[in-house]
């Protein structure tokens, strides 16, 4: 919602489109602070639209620059209290799986696999619709819909900039962080897609994202229900003896005096 509601202020510069991406960019924001990445993506945007530079001659974009600022503020002030404590599990959270330059790899190989699951798929659907392979000629990269292309590549670019930058600085990387770029990356693609879509195509489409929305959800429903993993399914005699053993561990082999808490 923060993407659609950027795009839409720089288009119609509304002061509803702007105040809510305000309140979905600080929601974005608070359920992971990978959201704000996505600002480099939207200066991004306003180096490469001539349009949506316009919108800065306005106040609305720094009305709404602010009420996010004051939604954040509860957030801020814990932050404060604690020592910005987050923060350095962000910096050590998890130690770094691969080497400097294996890294930098693993991560454009998963910066390129949105790009290519999601032009696997529009291939499948144009072959599905039109019940034929394209031709040749078909088969040529062309822009069909620029501005799509151009928002689409800006909030792509600026995501997998910041995240190569991270990599060549040293910081460690999860390929997990580059899931956000598959729903631009659809649109990105359609961008080079044969238009207009056929009744047929449209038809495929739907079948197919409904059909590859039910094994994301069944999958991972009867894995998890059928296998064990350390605390997924764990006893809690085994959780007390691993929280004595650790106890005993850092304080000697004194009686752990008790316990508390629901997790216990």
């Amino acid at each position: 919602m923060m993407v659609y509601y950027f795009y839409r202020g720089t288009a119609a510069n509304k002061w509803h489109h702007w105040l809510l991406l305000a309140v979905s960019g600080a929601g974005a924001f608070l359920s992971k602070y990978s959201a704000g990445v996505l600002a480099v993506s939207f200066v991004l945007y306003f180096i490469f639209d001539r349009n949506s530079r316009k919108c800065l001659l306005t106040i609305k974009p720094y009305i709404a620059a602010i009420f996010c600022v004051l939604l954040l503020i509860p957030h801020i002030q814990h932050l404060i209290n604690t020592d910005f404590l987050v923060f350095n599990y962000i910096n050590h959270g998890k130690a770094v799986k691969y080497g400097y330059f294996v890294q930098l790899v693993v991560l454009l190989a998963a910066l390129a696999a949105p790009l290519l699951c999601m032009s696997l798929a529009a291939f499948a659907v144009y072959c599905i619709g039109n019940c034929t392979l394209p031709g040749w000629k078909n088969l040529k990269l062309a822009v069909t819909n620029h501005s799509a292309f151009k928002y689409s590549f800006c909030i792509i670019g600026g995501q997998a900039a910041f995240l190569l930058l991270m990599g060549i600085c040293g910081h460690r990387l999860l390929t997990i962080w580059t899931f956000p770029l598959f729903l631009t990356a659809g649109i990105l693609i359609m961008a080079f897609y044969p238009q207009p879509l056929t009744q047929k195509s449209k038809i495929t489409f739907s079948v197919m994202a409904s059909v590859f929305g039910a094994i994301l959800l069944l999958v991972p429903l009867i894995h998890y229900n059928t296998s064990s993993k350390y605390r997924y399914h764990i006893s809690k005699e085994s959780l007390r003896r691993s929280a004595q053993e650790f106890y005993q561990q850092q304080t000697g082999k004194k009686v752990v005096p008790f316990i508390i808490g629901d997790i216990w």
